[in-house]
């Protein structure tokens, strides 16, 4: 069986992987309704930017919109104001049950991490390979993003992921007493844009050793024997399920 390309190895990439998928985590700590939605894409938003930096791309992060956002289209819009009324009176209950039921809280974060986590990484794989360069048109750039993000949710949602959420939920066996200073750290992604690419280092004094263990964590975590082969495993089906979209 042919062998995935290994993933890029732009300097500093894992870091940003590792810190933005555990800040995406710590978003669902958040307390008030919907400002954790808010927060998330922040965070994922600022991933990208600082990949993008990573691999010498100078290109608008908005260009790439598709890798950060829901999306959905108009379609997608009007199917969020309609349920917005069945959110308001849920979301609420979903955040008690998951301060009263942590364990529920560590799923949804190992869950929300892996979809982050993942996606970035197909983005470094494709700018590792010398893809999405600045001197696309941004018809070409639009179209092949697109491609990306389809190729991405076809594969994601196809995966086993018992092996990923399994992994990324025993790194954050500490979130409890993480929370206290994480969910102060994942604040901060809104008031600063470029958040992400300082990375821990640049968190108040009171927050970094913490935050920086949760991290070191989850770069453990995605060494593992097993969910290397998962890894592997995902990029063959990525590469086929690209392959089919750009057909």
């Amino acid at each position: 069986m042919q062998q995935p390309e290994a993933p890029s190895t732009a300097k500093g990439v894992p870091v940003v992987l590792s810190y933005s998928s555990l800040l995406v985590g710590l978003s669902r700590l958040i307390p008030v309704p919907f400002l954790d939605d808010i927060v998330e894409g922040q965070v994922r938003r600022q991933m990208v930017a600082a990949i993008l930096h990573r691999h010498g791309r100078t290109t608008k992060t908005g260009e790439f919109g598709p890798l950060y956002s829901d999306g959905g289209g108009c379609l997608g819009l009007l199917w969020s104001i309609l349920t917005f009324p069945i959110k308001l009176l849920l979301v609420p209950l979903k955040k008690l049950l998951k301060t009263v039921f942590f364990f529920l809280a560590i799923r949804d974060m190992a869950l929300r991490m892996g979809h982050a986590l993942m996606l970035g990484r197909c983005l470094d794989r494709q700018l590792g390979k010398g893809e999405l360069g600045d001197a696309l048109s941004k018809k070409e750039r639009t179209r092949e993003v697109q491609a990306i993000r389809a190729a991405f949710e076809e594969s994601y949602k196809g995966s086993d992921l018992g092996v990923l959420r399994h992994a990324l939920s025993q790194s954050l066996r500490g979130a409890k007493s993480l929370a206290a200073v994480g969910t102060a750290a994942v604040r901060s992604v809104v008031r600063r844009d470029n958040a992400v690419e300082e990375g821990a280092s640049a968190l108040p004094e009171k927050q970094q050793g913490a935050v920086s263990e949760g991290q070191a964590q989850v770069q453990a975590a995605l060494e593992d024997e097993k969910v290397q082969g998962f890894l592997e495993d995902f990029d063959r089906r990525f590469d086929a399920a690209l392959a089919a979209a750009r057909s």
